[in-house]
C-alpha cells in the first residue's frame, strides 16, 4: 500500500480508541398492556363471533369464486405494541394477515392489522 500525503486534510488531534461494540438488533420487548389473558381471550373470541355472525347476516363476507371469509381489523392501545406474528396461521392457510399500519407516534401511535379469516 502506498502513502499519499494528502495536503488539504489536516489531523490537529490523536484518534480516540474505541473497543467495537454492535448495534442493537432490534429485539426489543415489546410493549403489551398488562391483562387478565383468560378475560381478553373471552372478550376477542366473543367479538370474533358477533364479527362472523355480522358478516353471514349483512353478507358483507368476501365473496371468492372458490373461498368465502370476513376480514377483520385489529387494533393496539395507544402506545402499545400490536403482537402481528399471532395474527396469521400459516399452516392451515385460513387465517391470513394482510396489512399492518401505524397511525400517531410515540404514546400515542395505534397499530392496525387487517386479517382475513376463511370459514
Amino acid at each position: 500500500m502506498v502513502k499519499q500525503q494528502l495536503k488539504h486534510i489536516f489531523l490537529r488531534e490523536l484518534p480516540d480508541i474505541k473497543n467495537f461494540t454492535s448495534n442493537p438488533s432490534g429485539r426489543k420487548e415489546p410493549r403489551i398492556p398488562d391483562r387478565d389473558r383468560q378475560v381478553h381471550s373471552k372478550y376477542l373470541f366473543d367479538r370474533l363471533n358477533i364479527a362472523w355472525q355480522q358478516a353471514e347476516k349483512n353478507k358483507q363476507a368476501v365473496a371468492h369464486s372458490v373461498r368465502e371469509g370476513v376480514y377483520i381489523e385489529f387494533k393496539s392501545s395507544p402506545g402499545y405494541d400490536l403482537i402481528t406474528k399471532s395474527l396469521e396461521e400459516m399452516r392451515s392457510k385460513k387465517i391470513r394477515l394482510l396489512n399492518i399500519r401505524t397511525e400517531g407516534d410515540g404514546d400515542t401511535a395505534v397499530t392496525y392489522a387487517t386479517v382475513y379469516v376463511a370459514n
